[in-house]
């Protein structure tokens, strides 16, 4: 495995545990143990979750403690959602919430949107405040596209203040856009995102890397439903699951897995984040980590 080495050492394992699915905190306990059991180390919570009526971060602060795995856990949250509350007294008020719930300082903390009226100075100085209060070690941005990333990378390095360390976007080999669906504080990966990405070094998490089941669907022949068709029903999608489900029956693996190692094996430090329903998908997502594609197959799952 090729975890993703942030600036202070922490590690973020190439699949993360994601927990805003819609399940009940039991489960999500059974989920986070047997995360840990296949070796994962990295969860993604965020102060907008709910576990059926409980907050996910005050299950996570549980599993943390009664487990005693703390140490080995990079824990990421998130705040600022939606774009309305990306205000200093908005932040502010979701970290101190999030601190209450999870009782422990999260490795990682990420800005969940952004809000492009306002210079990234001031998320810039927040940050900052944050980690010099001792709220957080390390931040990130989710949902922000990459020139707000740049100008706040420069800001930072022109004031000696610390810069985001990784961004969270939308990416699946099955292509959609925010439009489609139906958030346009949405951030999606494309060609020209994909691009910036490679040069500017910055590593990724992926959210929603299996397209919310587009490519198990169709592999198994299953209906999609309204949320997939709205979402990543199109002829190019289609043709590249048609190529998912070819590679995926020459390799013995699930297609669910090599939508997940495309993106392991894209070329930039990039870890995926899934939302599991229960412990077989989990299981069968982690074997991801068993294995890479070459340069040639991933090309090839695109259609170059």
């Amino acid at each position: 495995m090729n975890n993703i080495i942030l600036p202070n050492g922490s590690e973020i394992s190439n699949i993360v545990l994601g927990t805003g699915g819609p399940i009940s905190s039991d489960e999500l306990l059974r989920l986070l143990d047997k995360y840990y059991e296949l070796g994962g180390r990295t969860v993604d919570t965020a102060r907008m979750y709910d576990q059926l009526g409980e907050k996910s971060e005050s299950v996570i602060g549980r599993w943390l403690r009664t487990r005693g795995v703390r140490a080995d856990v990079t824990l990421v949250t998130k705040g600022g959602f939606p774009r309305e509350r990306m205000t200093y007294e908005a932040l502010h008020d979701d970290i101190e919430r999030s601190l209450d719930a999870l009782k422990t300082v999260p490795d990682l903390y990420l800005f969940h949107r952004d809000n492009p009226d306002v210079p990234v100075d001031e998320f810039v100085d927040i940050a900052s405040d944050f980690i010099d209060s001792g709220y957080t070690r390390l931040y990130g941005v989710s949902n922000w596209d990459n020139d707000r990333i740049t100008a706040a990378s420069d800001y930072a390095e022109g004031c000696a203040k610390p810069a985001p360390s990784l961004s969270q976007i939308q990416w699946s080999l099955a292509e959609t856009t925010g439009k489609r669906a139906g958030d346009e504080t949405l951030i999606c990966m494309n060609k020209v995102r994909r691009a910036q990405y490679e040069q500017s070094g910055m590593p990724i998490m992926a959210f929603a890397p299996q397209a919310k089941g587009f490519f198990s669907k169709f592999a198994s022949g299953a209906p999609f439903s309204d949320k997939v068709i709205s979402r990543f029903l199109s002829d190019s999608n289609l043709c590249r699951a048609e190529r998912v489900s070819n590679l995926a029956d020459s390799l013995g693996v699930s297609a669910a897995a090599i939508a997940l190692g495309y993106i392991i094996s894209s070329g930039i430090r990039a870890a995926c984040v899934v939302g599991c329903r229960n412990e077989e998908q989990l299981a069968d997502s982690m074997t991801a980590l068993e294995f890479r594609l070459d340069t040639n197959k991933v090309k090839w799952l695109e259609g170059e």
